[in-house]
């Protein structure tokens, strides 16, 4: 179950888009079956996402899609079980970068196909991720 609120504010300024972000989520994880009894999934977590993001066009075409890069940097506050399962960290810090080609209006709920990458950090860890960076717009 994962009851969660999205506020978001957007604001142009020519042609480069800033969005401020804002997603506080519950979670509550229930194991229905295990094949160990000493297997415990359940639990009650809490975390809040705060996020800038900027989305800025290169004006310049690639196979016919005009090039756009952006990227954003957040915080995520954790509470509850999820806090106690990832060390007792009380935030986690992303940030990510992308280059994509813009889709919008041009393939069916599509906004922006390209890659991108993400370093995240904590108390107690860190790491990054690579991959496919996909946008939907509703």
């Amino acid at each position: 179950v994962r009851p969660a609120a999205d506020l978001q504010y957007v604001y142009t300024w020519r042609r480069i888009v800033f969005t401020l972000n804002s997603d506080p989520t519950y979670f509550h994880t229930e194991s229905f079956h295990t094949s160990n009894d000493n297997l415990d999934v359940n639990g009650n977590s809490w975390t809040w996402l705060n996020k800038v993001d900027v989305d800025i066009p290169l004006k310049k075409d690639l196979f016919g899609h005009e090039l756009r890069t952006g990227g954003y940097f957040s915080r995520t506050e954790l509470m509850g079980d999820i806090k106690d399962g990832l060390g007792g960290n009380d935030h986690i810090y992303e940030v990510h970068g992308r280059l994509v080609l813009d889709y919008l209006n041009q393939l069916w709920k599509v906004k922006w196909i390209g890659i991108g990458g993400s370093y995240l950090w904590g108390r107690t860890f860190d790491g990054y991720s690579f991959g496919v960076d996909v946008a939907f717009r509703f």
